[in-house]
């Protein structure tokens, strides 16, 4: 499970929100090449969220899939530029 918040504080909205589970490194970044996981089901995606608004999304995959990997989400929506976070960290 995922908490997305958008702490902008300025009145900008966080549109088309996209969140992606890739293999990563114990360091928290992406390993190269084709890193996302997949297959994958999400509760939700491509939300938008208002100043302050949250929403918990919940990736359905095999841990398999991983290949061995660390968890990595990526978010990254419409006016947000895209950012990792290792699974586990805020």
């Amino acid at each position: 499970m995922v908490t997305i918040t958008n702490t902008s504080s300025t009145p900008t909205v966080a549109f088309f929100l996209r969140a992606d589970v890739r293999r990563g490194n114990a360091d928290g970044s992406e390993q190269t090449g084709d890193n996302q996981v997949l297959p994958i089901v999400w509760s939700g995606n491509d939300i938008t969220l208002w100043p302050g608004e949250s929403e918990k999304l919940t990736a359905t995959y095999s841990a398999s899939d991983l290949q061995g990997a660390t968890p990595v989400v990526s978010l990254s929506g419409w006016n947000v530029s895209r950012f990792d976070v290792p699974v586990g960290q805020g």
